[in-house]
């Protein structure tokens, strides 16, 4: 095993920069497809698919019931092979359950699709499995810091999505059930490559599945809940806004999640440092971790901010004009989200996988139950202000469970370039 854990550490890494690169590109790559949907589908296919694309990102979270990062906390510590072969047999268990929710979504969510679109949305969700799968690969490259392994991973799926609707619509025959199967040949994509970057023998020891599982769970909640906060509100907005404010708050909710390429990659480049070290040196390392995420925020979010006023008219339209102060409301959930997801990966190195499901979980049910109160009658504000108290919420409650100081959490100038300095490299 420390054979093939040095052969690991020598493999190509890159500068965990590069996952900033990954995640700035797939925002771009989502920002650019925005458009293109919206103008080949009309108001009506945009929100049945983004309906069914939120159920391709939040079911696979689901089914993998935490795996990824119990996988990921022990790949840190290890080549991660003996872990990612129980992992993997439990993603193919997992089709079976798959399915079960496919013909559920079938019947209710996908009921209003045309027929082709109603069977397609359901083969995606169905064919959840391979994103566990990819998610777990994905979680091993990240533990073993090989980052130009994850950037491709990052880019792969809406690379192959964007490059797809566009030619169906350059061709005329976009459509619902074209749009979602342009997303599944993506994940399919995603899945090949991934089995590639993490070559494990079929034979060898594994972990026992019991203790995976369980392990695993208790970071599900967390995962689901995290996943959900994300997503969850794209499947609400459509019958709580209507399709003109859903549009809207969609593209403001694009804008909110670009500032999160930093947070995944603040978040992985100290993600193994803290799970190798243990007493006063975790405890440290943790608070370094919440202070650059402070100051990481402080330095992202003011540019991203100044230029969405000159790039959502430009980009969608006057039209969208209207996403402007909505996308500044969603920036500032951005800040405390940014914070937060370094948090929760402090915590996950730590273990403490309970503790981020009973935040994730309280932050989510908060963010909803404002959703359904401000969004009637706030419109895409409305959606945004939600979600911004759900992410501030998320980030208190993660805080009072690190168990850290508030005195260190506050940044100077030294963080500002520590902050950098993890960024480029590690």
């Amino acid at each position: 095993m420390a054979e093939n854990a040095s052969a690991a550490d020598k493999s190509p890494r890159g500068s965990p920069s590069l996952l900033i690169v990954g995640r700035l590109g797939a925002s771009g790559l989502a920002f650019i497809s925005a458009p293109i949907v919206a103008r080949a589908v009309g108001p009506e296919g945009r929100g049945e698919t983004a309906a069914a694309l939120a159920l391709y990102a939040i079911v696979p979270v689901l089914l993998g019931i935490g795996i990824p990062l119990e996988v990921r906390r022990q790949a840190a510590t290890s080549n991660g092979h003996e872990v990612v072969r129980a992992a993997r047999i439990v993603a193919s268990v997992m089709l079976l359950p798959a399915a079960g929710v496919a013909a559920v979504c079938y019947l209710t969510i996908f009921s209003s699709f045309s027929s082709d679109g109603r069977l397609v949305a359901a083969v995606g969700v169905a064919l959840a499995p391979m994103s566990t799968s990819w998610a777990i690969d994905v979680s091993v490259l990240s533990a073993h810091r090989r980052y130009r392994g994850v950037l491709l991973m990052q880019l792969l799926q809406p690379a192959v999505y964007v490059t797809l609707i566009a030619a169906l619509w350059i061709l005329g025959t976009a459509k619902v059930s074209t749009v979602l199967a342009a997303s599944i040949v993506g994940s399919v994509a995603t899945f090949i490559a991934g089995l590639n970057l993490v070559k494990v023998p079929i034979r060898g020891t594994r972990s026992r599945l019991g203790d995976l599982v369980r392990k695993g769970l208790h970071f599900s909640g967390s995962a689901v809940a995290e996943t959900a906060s994300i997503r969850a509100d794209q499947i609400f907005a459509l019958p709580l806004l209507g399709a003109y404010q859903a549009g809207i708050y969609s593209v403001a909710a694009t804008i909110g999640a670009m500032p999160l390429a930093v947070a995944h990659a603040l978040g992985a480049s100290y993600f193994a440092p803290i799970a190798q070290a243990g007493g006063d040196r975790r405890k440290n390392l943790q608070s370094e971790a919440v202070r650059g995420a402070v100051a990481a925020a402080a330095m992202v979010i003011p540019p991203v901010a100044a230029a969405t006023w000159v790039l959502i008219p430009i980009v969608f339209g006057d039209e969208f004009r209207p996403s402007v102060p909505v996308s500044m409301v969603s920036l500032v959930g951005s800040a405390g989200l940014l914070v937060a997801y370094v948090v929760s990966m402090a915590l996950a190195a730590d273990g403490r996988g309970l503790q981020m499901t009973i935040a994730q979980v309280a932050s989510l049910l908060f963010g909803i139950g404002a959703l359904l109160l401000l969004g009637p009658v706030l419109g895409a504000i409305g959606a945004a202000v939600a979600s911004t108290l759900g992410y501030f919420l998320l980030l208190a409650l993660l805080l009072v469970f690190l168990r850290i100081p508030y005195s260190s959490l506050w940044p100077d100038i030294i963080d500002f370039k520590v902050a950098v300095r993890r960024l480029r490299r590690d």
